[in-house]
């Protein structure tokens, strides 16, 4: 019996069905992150490959620039000159937007062909492929709130993992987090950067003024960091004068 529990355990399911049972050369969910489409799972396309999002069928497809099914992209101006589609040799196309749990777009649900394909094909997986959508942004859904709800339980546990001097993540507290952080985005493919943040001068603050002094300066900096991330971010002191920031 299949089974899926999550977002990319369907996705997976969802490729798989649509290669078997559809005529077309590739399948694939993809995430639009940073102006980019970057397949999640795929099917004739490999996961990771990464397109200019306005390069795209699937960003006409999504405007409502076009049909969302089309026998031939080649009758339509739309899509035929995009230089995915003519890069790919793309003849027939079918796609869906799936949106995130706060409204916006997350990505698409996609399928091409090298060939042109006869209506009645993609009438029929047209109809399919929104069903598919609908159930996979009902469990992007409760995988964005299963998400939220471990990572309040997380930072409840992270006592162990605290700094004693600025009251964030010590370094242990930052390894666990980035390693559990770096599954999720992987999953999602989310965008995420993190920068590390060094103090200038804190060795001439200890030797000039004292070791308070220079815990004074650290806990002041880790107070302006704290005050500019956001909920979902995470903030450490690795160490030292050496912060880092999880966005």
């Amino acid at each position: 019996m299949l089974r899926a529990d999550s977002f990319d355990e369907a996705a997976t399911l969802v490729v798989d069905y649509l290669a078997t049972q559809f005529p077309l050369g590739a399948w694939s969910v993809n995430r639009r992150a940073n102006d980019m489409l970057t397949t999640l799972v795929g099917s004739g396309v490999a996961a990771g490959t990464a397109y200019r999002w306005a390069d795209t069928a699937c960003a006409v497809m999504a405007a409502g620039q076009a049909p969302r099914s089309v026998p031939d992209v080649l009758d339509h101006a739309a899509y035929r000159d995009l230089p995915v589609v003519r890069q790919l040799g793309v003849r027939a196309y079918t796609g869906m937007p799936i949106h995130d749990a706060d409204g916006s777009m997350f990505g698409t649900i996609c399928g091409f062909d090298r060939r042109v394909m006869p209506i009645g094909v993609l009438a029929e997986v047209e109809r399919l492929v929104e069903v598919f959508a609908v159930l996979l942004e009902s469990l992007l859904r409760v995988d964005r709130e299963r998400l939220l709800a471990q990572r309040r339980e997380e930072a409840e546990a992270a006592r162990v993992g605290t700094d004693a001097l600025t009251g964030l993540r010590n370094r242990r507290g930052w390894d666990d987090v980035v390693t559990l952080e770096a599954e999720r985005l992987g999953r999602f493919g989310d965008p995420a950067v993190v920068v590390v943040v060094d103090l200038d001068g804190l060795k001439v603050i200890n030797d000039t003024v004292g070791h308070g002094a220079g815990d004074a300066h650290i806990r002041r900096a880790a107070a302006v960091l704290a005050g500019a991330v956001r909920g979902e971010d995470v903030l450490a002191r690795l160490g030292g004068d050496e912060f880092a920031w999880l966005l």
